[in-house]
C-alpha cells in the first residue's frame, strides 16, 4: 500500500493505468483489447489506426518506396519524402511499425513506437496547422509520420518544447528510451 502512495503519480497516469489493466485482465482471464487496428491495401502499404490519439501509414511497397526517393531527389525542396519504415529496423510485413502519440495527465507528450531506430533522430518537428509530425535524423533526412494527429493531442503538442520516446518490445513492455526536441511550426 504505501508503494502505491510513494508512486501514485506513475500508478495513476495513463501509463499506470495500462499496466493495471493488463495485470487485472490476467487475472480475469480476459483479453485487453489494444486500439491498433492493420489494414492492408491492395497496393502494398499498411493503415495503421491506433485509436483516438494518431494513426499512421507505412509503405511496405519497395516500388513505391524507389519511387519516393526518385521524386524527392529530383525536387530537393520536397517536404515530405521516402516513408517512416526506413528510420526502424526489424520492420517486416507481419510486424509493421506502430507509433503512438499520447499526452498522459501531467501533461507530458510521450511517443510510443514498436521498433528499435536505425537512425540517430536529432529532433521531431511538428507542423500545427497540419497537425503532422516529421522525424529528423542526425543527417538531416527526414520522414513523415503519416495521418494528421487527433485534434486534442495536436493541441497540447503546440506548447511542449520536447517528447518522451518509450519503445514498446514484441510483448507491449515499456522502455523509457529518452527525450527528444520538438520543434514547432505555427
Amino acid at each position: 500500500m504505501q508503494w502505491i502512495i510513494d508512486n501514485k503519480e506513475w500508478v495513476f497516469s495513463g501509463f499506470g493505468a495500462i499496466i493495471f489493466s493488463a495485470v487485472v485482465a490476467f487475472f480475469t482471464g480476459k483479453k485487453i483489447k489494444h486500439d491498433i487496428q492493420h489494414v492492408k491495401n491492395s497496393d502494398g502499404n499498411v493503415n495503421i489506426q491506433t485509436g483516438s490519439n494518431s494513426s499512421i501509414s507505412v509503405s511496405t511497397n519497395e516500388q513505391e518506396a524507389k519511387e519516393s526517393k526518385a521524386t524527392s531527389e529530383s525536387n530537393p525542396h520536397a517536404k515530405y519524402v521516402d516513408n517512416l519504415s526506413d528510420f526502424f529496423s526489424e520492420v517486416t510485413e507481419e510486424r509493421p511499425v506502430e507509433i503512438s502519440v499520447a499526452i498522459n495527465k501531467d501533461g507530458r507528450a510521450l511517443l510510443f513506437y514498436s521498433h528499435p531506430f536505425k537512425v540517430h533522430l536529432r529532433h521531431i518537428e511538428f507542423f500545427c496547422n497540419e497537425r503532422r509530425l516529421m522525424f529528423i535524423s542526425d543527417r538531416n533526412t527526414s520522414r513523415y509520420f503519416g495521418m494528421p494527429l487527433d485534434e486534442t493531442v495536436a493541441q497540447h503538442l503546440e506548447h511542449k518544447a520536447s517528447i518522451h520516446l518509450i519503445r514498446l518490445d514484441k510483448d507491449r513492455n515499456p522502455t523509457a528510451t529518452g527525450t527528444i526536441e520538438l520543434v514547432i511550426y505555427r
